[in-house]
């Protein structure tokens, strides 16, 4: 039963209540409408810190257009999980995000966006809905992006 402990534990991170399917997925946030952009590449992590489970979501987001795009990630997370990490790509290193309130934090977003440096935004919305916005995702290119979840076992 211990060595199961692993994936149960993956398979109650992964599952989805089926009215909060309609609500995940990767939107577009700009005038060129609500095309989804691909997931290139997914990896999950999932390790066991003493009554802890701890999941790395490592995702690189592919745009297909010729310009510039906004990206916006909606995700449910399940009772009891929580985000505890978020950082993004630059260059070749990963750059990690500051927990800042919430106003402060879409400000920051909209100020850095606007002077073309890589910017990323994570909000808990409705209920247990998270939403991460990423910008710029280079046209015709990729961007990655890690979100560290955690989740009492006990």
């Amino acid at each position: 039963m211990k060595n199961l402990l692993p994936l149960i534990v993956l398979l109650s991170i992964i599952a989805i209540p089926l009215r909060a399917q309609e609500s995940m997925g990767l939107y577009l946030a700009s005038r060129y409408g609500g095309s989804p952009l691909e997931i290139n590449r997914l990896n999950m992590d999932v390790s066991i810190v003493g009554d802890r489970a701890i999941t790395t979501l490592d995702f690189t987001f592919e745009n297909k257009m010729d310009h510039i795009l906004e990206g916006e990630f909606r995700f449910p997370l399940q009772e009891g999980q929580s985000v505890y990490r978020l950082a993004l790509e630059l260059g070749q290193e990963l750059r990690e995000a500051s927990i800042v309130e919430k106003n402060k934090g879409r400000e920051s977003f909209e100020t850095i966006s606007r002077r073309k440096i890589d910017p990323a935004l994570l909000e808990k919305t409705a209920g247990n809905l998270y939403t991460a916005k990423v910008y710029p995702i280079p046209r015709l290119g990729t961007r990655r992006v890690v979100i560290g979840l955690e989740e009492s076992l006990s």
